[in-house]
C-alpha cells in the first residue's frame, strides 16, 4: 500500500468515526486536521521529488555538454583537428638567472637547457614555465 492509499484509508476511517459518532467532535476534527496536514506533506514531498528528478536530468545534460567542450578544448575529440604542433609557435617569456635578460622560448626548446642570448648561460626554466602555468590556472573563468 503506497502513501496515497494510506491517506485515503485514514480519510475513510475518519468519515466512519464521524458518521457513527464513536468519538466526540473535537477528536474527529483533530484527526481530520492531521490527515489534511499529512496529505499536504505528501504532496510537497512528491513535488520536491519531481523537482529533484528534473534537476538531475539538467545536471546530466550539463555534464555531457561540459564533457564535449573539454574534449574540444583539450583536443580529445576525434572530430576536431587539434594538432600538438599548433602550440609550437606559442612563446613564453623567461628570465636568465645569471644576467636577468628576458628572452622568449617556444615549446620546441628544451626547458632544461635554455641558452641566454645575452650572456650565453645555459639554465633550466622549468620552474618559470610552471609559474606561468600556475598564473594561467589562477585566472578567473569566463
Amino acid at each position: 500500500m503506497d502513501t496515497q492509499e494510506k491517506l485515503s484509508r485514514v480519510r475513510r476511517l475518519i468519515s466512519r468515526l464521524e458518521a457513527t459518532g464513536t468519538f466526540n467532535r473535537e477528536i474527529t476534527e483533530l484527526c481530520s486536521a492531521v490527515s489534511d496536514m499529512l496529505e499536504d506533506i505528501y504532496n510537497e514531498i512528491y513535488e520536491l521529488g519531481k523537482a529533484v528528478e528534473e534537476s538531475a536530468d539538467l545536471i546530466d545534460e550539463m555534464d555531457s555538454d561540459l564533457s564535449d567542450l573539454e574534449d574540444v578544448v583539450f583536443g580529445e575529440d576525434p572530430e576536431t583537428e587539434f594538432v600538438e604542433n599548433d602550440w609550437a609557435d606559442v612563446e613564453f617569456e623567461v628570465i636568465c638567472p645569471q644576467c636577468g635578460e628576458k628572452s622568449k622560448i617556444t615549446l620546441d626548446v628544451d626547458p632544461e637547457a635554455v641558452i641566454c642570448p645575452k650572456c650565453g648561460c645555459e639554465y633550466d626554466c622549468i620552474d618559470q614555465l610552471e609559474a606561468i602555468e600556475d598564473d594561467y590556472e589562477d585566472e578567473p573563468e569566463l
